[in-house]
């Protein structure tokens, strides 16, 4: 299949226009103003973006229980760890937020590495890439990995 040189230039000129465009800009453009843009992607729920997640929101919430769900399947889930990730020896983490989550669900259920829509009571819902870790004597671990800079 050929492609001429002006088709190609045409093509190439809409992506760069497209890449500059802020996905805010998408969002009021499609009326999602009052909605967050993740919900855009991920589907019709409202998704919030992560960013009011903080270390110190989750810690709040240990040995509470959150719903993962993905392709029209929920299972529930417990938080009992949150821990602090470090960026090195000697350095420092001003304006950077890097935490894990770590989740025990029953034996017999085996949740596959995936993106999940993840609600709580008090942190609304929320969209993490959930990891799984093993099988242990309390169920199967799951982590979820945060690392941001302000």
């Amino acid at each position: 299949m050929a492609i001429s040189r002006r088709k190609f230039l045409t093509a190439g000129t809409i992506a760069a226009v497209f890449a500059g465009v802020p996905l805010k800009a998408l969002g009021k453009r499609f009326g999602a103003a009052n909605r967050s843009i993740s919900s855009l992607f991920v589907g019709s729920s409202a998704i919030s973006a992560t960013s009011y997640l903080s270390k110190k929101s989750f810690s709040s919430c240990l040995n509470t229980n959150f719903s993962l769900s993905h392709d029209d399947e929920t299972n529930v889930v417990k938080l009992i760890e949150v821990n602090e990730l470090s960026r090195g020896k000697g350095k420092t983490d001003a304006g950077n937020e890097c935490f894990s989550l770590l989740f025990v669900g029953p034996k017999n259920i085996a949740l596959s590495q995936n993106t999940y829509s993840i609600e709580h009571d008090s942190l609304g819902t929320f969209a993490a890439l959930i990891v799984p870790m093993g099988k242990g004597k309390r169920g199967s671990y799951y982590e979820a990995v945060f690392n941001r800079s302000h």
